[in-house]
């Protein structure tokens, strides 16, 4: 009996966990409709996000390139509450089917040995990340473009509110004026901070 009162309330707080999660503001993504040539959806991570905090821009293109990385780009035009402009590009991120897991033995000089790969059916995600640095509502502009030139063209806004002091591991900021990090392929752009993270490797671009 008391097995299955322990079995019940697990599942119970799993149902609740999992629900929790599907609600939480930053997984739940509504997908929209770029206007344009191009058939782009969209989202955003969250409505509302502390300041420097990382605040992601999603772009879904189901379209296979020969290079993904280098046939599109991404132009994202940051509005602060005092009007200034701020221009973030965009970067390949990659597929959002998970992958196929292959594993093979390969002959190497100490005798066979297993390797893993992954490998994707698409290439269809793209992202920009920005970090705002302005208490109040921002709004952004984008433009995603491919190699022949066609576009599809979308905005959004989002507001930056006061958080609380970051957690041990979070992403810090160090004081460099209009500077970028190039972290792990991608770009976080703040307008007075470089984000650097302890555990990558950035540097000022």
């Amino acid at each position: 009996m008391a097995s299955r009162i322990s079995s019940l309330f697990f599942l119970v707080v799993s149902v609740l966990f999992i629900a929790s999660c599907r609600l939480s503001p930053q997984q739940a993504r509504t997908l929209k409709s770029a206007q344009g040539d191009l058939s782009v959806e969209y989202s955003r991570n969250t409505g509302a996000i502390a300041k420097y905090d990382v605040f992601e821009i999603t772009f879904q293109h189901d379209v296979n390139y020969a290079e993904p990385f280098f046939d599109v780009t991404i132009d994202v035009v940051f509005t602060s509450p005092s009007k200034e402009r701020i221009r973030v590009g965009g970067f390949h991120y990659g597929s959002s089917s998970g992958p196929t897991i292959r594993q093979d033995e390969i002959q190497t000089q100490r005798g066979p040995r297993q390797q893993v790969s992954y490998h994707f059916d698409t290439q269809d995600l793209w992202k920009a990340r920005f970090a705002p640095s302005e208490l109040g509502r921002w709004k952004y502009d984008f433009v995603f473009r491919d190699v022949e030139g066609r576009e599809a063209r979308g905005r959004g806004t989002f507001d930056c509110v006061k958080g609380h002091k970051p957690a041990p591991g979070s992403i810090t900021g160090v004081p460099i004026f209009r500077s970028a990090c190039r972290i792990a392929g991608a770009i976080i752009r703040a307008p007075d901070r470089c984000w650097i993270n302890a555990l990558w490797k950035a540097r000022s671009v």
